[in-house]
């Protein structure tokens, strides 16, 4: 059930998203944008170590290890011991699944670094994937204390993820929790709030989520749907069928174009499902041409 639950969130967080799809190419291009402004910098600045550990972690978050790898070298030689490249190496190592090469590389990372947040965050998700979560979960929960004063709010969600897709669901609530705190208008986090509230079984947290998402969500009505099936899950039946008969008549009143819409049709065919109501397949007529 845990596994099942845990699938469940994870898609409808999955499917919101597609509301804000991210652009490969303008990654793509972004990354080369940067490339070529770090490499002009060591043009002017000449072999600066600061500048080619930032190429380093350019060519590693695109995949690019082998370059990222050779930058990570030059920085050791120009000034061994002052730039976290073992946790550079070991990131690119969790990426390829090579996870107890990883975890060896981070133990000696943190012993020259103590406290290293993204080391921590790190070794966390090795020693997860290694099957030792009570460890995984100290590393998780050092890396975000750690990190209480800097920390960007996709620190927080990529934790909070880890810990979803993971099964320990508590933990993700309380990392959200923690980001909220600091970051409390972050869309990511807000959604993530309700689907690891919902896992973990804390309906408070997740309805409130949810309840905020309605009105800053673009599509009305995907969130309100959201809020009666957490209401269902909450044993709160009652005011989940308030709110789909809520939902059903807002949505019914629309006008008809508007209503005749894939994403309504769809909305409109989950409040019927859940109302027990016969299930429609109402055609929307075309605008006439003249």
């Amino acid at each position: 059930m845990k596994n099942a639950s845990c699938s469940t969130t994870l898609i409808f967080y999955s499917a919101a998203l597609t509301f804000f799809p991210l652009s490969d190419a303008a990654a793509h291009g972004d990354y080369h944008d940067k490339v070529r402004g770090l490499t002009a910098q060591l043009s002017v600045r000449g072999n600066d170590a600061s500048v080619r550990f930032e190429l380093a972690k350019e060519h590693e978050g695109h995949d690019e290890f082998d370059l990222a790898l050779a930058e990570a070298d030059a920085v050791d030689l120009l000034e061994p011991g002052k730039h976290p490249t073992n946790w550079l190496r070991a990131k690119i190592l969790n990426k390829q699944n090579r996870w107890t090469e990883a975890e060896a590389l981070l133990n000696s990372q943190l012993e020259s670094m103590p406290g290293h947040p993204d080391s921590l965050f790190q070794r966390g998700s090795a020693r997860l994937k290694l099957g030792n979560k009570d460890a995984a979960i100290a590393d998780f929960q050092a890396a975000v204390a750690k990190s209480n004063q800097v920390a960007s709010p996709d620190f927080y969600a990529t934790t909070a993820r880890v810990l979803l897709e993971s099964g320990l669901f508590g933990e993700a609530v309380e990392i959200v929790r923690t980001g909220l705190s600091a970051h409390s208008s972050e869309m990511d986090l807000i959604i993530l709030a309700v689907d690891t509230g919902a896992a973990a079984k804390e309906y408070d947290f997740a309805l409130q989520n949810a309840s905020r998402l309605e009105s800053l969500w673009p599509v009305p009505g995907i969130w309100t749907v959201r809020r009666a099936e957490l209401l269902a899950a909450a044993g709160r039946t009652d005011e989940a069928s308030s709110t789909w008969r809520g939902l059903l008549k807002q949505l019914e009143n629309l006008p008809n174009l508007e209503r005749g819409k894939p994403v309504h049709r769809d909305l409109i065919q989950k409040c019927r499902k859940a109302l027990d109501l016969p299930v429609t397949t109402d055609v929307v007529a075309p605008p006439a041409t003249h």
